[in-house]
């Protein structure tokens, strides 16, 4: 297993370099970012997280790190990050993080273990984890999608994807200017709106052309999601953009 894993490493780099080069090329994932940086907010970040099953055989603790030291190495990162083991009565995680100047990532490699009492057997079940968390760009967030999203493709099951952009105004907005808000995203997004949550909870459930990936909810596509949300202490009103759906509590 350690020499399948070193050998993908470079497979790994070469894709993520092609894909790096194709992101640049002018997309529709560009509409995307031109459309969020035109609203003039404060403080821009972006966040993609990625989680699925893994699909290969049971690692040993030693073959977990190298994994993620070979999926670290694959989004540009070599050195200056940590390596950690913690377990408990539910299972094992391995987690590979670095806090950079302006960005996080963090990788983690889980174990499951559930007694399966009646059998006498223990059932193990292991699953990859992805976070990279970007301060002030919202442009890093697309660029590193594809090879986040190669990554799990390669080492899980059906991996789910999620990314997050977010922008700040000062002070608390009433709910006219949120209108004002969601629908101008909206209308450059080229979004139909599908389902919508304008007074406790203001969230917008929407379809826009501009993404591929989209979630089927009864008959109906989501691929956006927007969400206005007024951080009392920090006396700010947040703009959230997911794509396909968010995956924050709020």
């Amino acid at each position: 297993m350690k020499k399948i894993i070193t050998a993908l490493a470079l497979v790994l780099w070469i894709v993520a370099i092609i894909q790096g080069i194709d992101m640049l090329g002018g997309n529709k994932e560009a509409e995307v970012i031109q459309a969020f940086s035109s609203m003039s907010m404060m403080q821009e970040n972006s966040k993609i997280q990625s989680y699925g099953k893994f699909s290969g055989d049971y690692l040993t603790v030693e073959e977990q790190k190298l994994l993620l030291k070979t999926m670290a190495e694959a989004l540009g990162i070599v050195d200056n990050y940590t390596l950690e083991e913690n377990s408990d009565q539910y299972g094992r995680k391995v987690t590979l993080f670095l806090d950079g100047a302006k960005a996080d990532t963090k990788l983690e490699f889980i174990t499951e273990e559930k007694d399966e009492t009646e059998a006498h057997s223990m059932e193990v079940n292991q699953y990859l984890k992805t976070e990279l968390q970007i301060e002030d760009s919202i442009e890093s967030a697309f660029y590193y999608d594809d090879t986040v999203k190669m990554i799990m493709n390669r080492y899980s099951e059906t991996p789910q994807t999620v990314i997050n952009i977010n922008g700040q105004y000062q002070g608390e907005l009433g709910t006219e200017q949120k209108d004002i808000i969601a629908m101008e995203l909206l209308e450059k997004l080229k979004a139909e709106v599908v389902v919508e949550h304008r007074e406790d909870t203001y969230v917008v459930y929407a379809y826009t052309p501009l993404i591929e990936e989209y979630k089927k909810v009864g008959e109906d596509k989501i691929n956006l999601t927007i969400a206005i949300i007024y951080n009392e202490e920090q006396d700010k009103t947040e703009v959230l953009l997911a794509t396909p759906l968010l995956n924050e509590d709020f």
